[in-house]
């Protein structure tokens, strides 16, 4: 688990904003180490469209400064407890999404121990937004415009969000995001799709809190194994990218973070040494400790994002495997299973970057 930000002071604000937002495609990486303000969003649709020249976009100045600040640690408040507040956009998707993100928030208590005490050692409370006990939604719900922000809800708040996609699973927003000087709605959310499970949810509650995939730490290669030609849509991604623009190599596709996110390729999620969006930034893939983790909840396991044929006895047609005996012997690799619970980094991540206080 890594963390990709630094502590900063803000305070939750609601501020003037306009009310036209674009909506965010659906095939966005997994963790977003960026804001999704308005301005981003313009961009991301810019991005999918044929006609425009990728050098015209300013994809870096826009996603490097006009995006606002990068990834840091979500705020103490003055009762010493750090609430990440989150609100479902509207009635039906709480009812689709609220059992799983319950479930998920008990996946981490129950390892942490607990909910937020001394005891526990964390200071960590994911908390709905409400009104005497009734749900706030995101959504104005009495608003003509679909996109309006709740004004009963600061803009620092997690949108919790269904997704209809048959093959999408989960994305988020890594840690606090928003800009203290210009927040504006809508920046952090929680995308969820119909086929995720409560542990899907969960890896994306790290995302949440701040932490990144352990499969992108940028010592990676000491102990797994990458074959990106096995990602499941790399066929397919890699021909839609050469026959808009013959230039792009595989190599490019696979390691340039723009290109596999311009082509929805899923690439995005294991590029070495960077979070998706944090390219630019230069906001690294940290590591809390010296000892790579592949029981991370943050890890993905072998069989993820592999393409058909990938299994325990043909690993040779997996996109991300581990190494037996390190990577002098390339040939010796053993399946990364998936991690259902927090590790022990994991847990102690978050001790470290939200103790409990008094």
């Amino acid at each position: 688990m890594k963390p990709l930000f630094l502590l900063r002071a803000a305070a939750l604000v609601i501020s003037p904003v306009a009310a036209n937002i674009t909506e965010l495609p659906d095939d966005l990486p997994c963790g977003v180490a960026f804001s999704v303000r308005n301005s981003t969003r313009n961009l991301l649709a810019a991005l999918r469209d044929p006609t425009i020249d990728p050098g015209a976009l300013g994809a870096a100045d826009v996603f490097g400064s006009n995006a606002g600040p990068g990834p840091k640690p979500w705020l103490r408040g003055s009762n010493l407890l750090v609430t990440i507040p989150y609100c479902y956009r509207e009635p039906y998707e709480r009812a689709s999404l609220a059992w799983r993100v319950e479930e998920a928030i008990k996946i981490w208590e129950n390892a942490l121990g607990g909910q937020a005490s001394k005891d526990t050692g964390h200071a960590v409370v994911f908390k709905e937004t409400t009104d005497q006990g009734r749900p706030l939604y995101c959504y104005d719900l009495g608003a003509s415009n679909r996109f309006k922000w709740n004004d009963d809800i600061p803009y620092e708040t997690v949108s919790v969000e269904a997704v209809s996609s048959p093959v999408f699973i989960a994305s988020a927003t890594i840690g606090f995001l928003s800009d203290p000087q210009q927040p504006e709605p809508w920046e952090m959310f929680m995308r969820v799709g119909h086929f995720a499970s409560s542990v899907d949810v969960a890896h994306e509650l790290g995302h949440v809190l701040g932490m990144a995939h352990e499969h992108q730490r940028l010592d990676r290669d000491k102990y797994v194994k990458y074959n990106c030609s096995n990602l499941r849509d790399y066929y397919r991604r890699l021909h839609d990218a050469t026959a808009m623009d013959p230039s792009i190599t595989p190599d490019k596709l696979c390691n340039d973070f723009y290109t596999a996110l311009r082509y929805a390729f899923t690439g995005t999620q294991f590029i070495r040494g960077t979070s998706p969006g944090a390219w630019s930034r230069g906001w690294p893939v940290h590591s809390a400790s010296d000892a790579y983790d592949y029981d991370s909840i943050m890890h993905y396991a072998t069989q993820g994002a592999s393409r058909i044929g990938c299994a325990a006895n043909q690993l040779d047609k997996c996109a991300l495997t581990k190494y037996k005996n390190g990577p002098g012997r390339p040939w010796e690799v053993m399946p990364i299973p998936r991690n259902t619970v927090p590790s022990g980094e994991d847990l102690s991540w978050v001790r470290n970057v939200y103790p409990w206080k008094e």
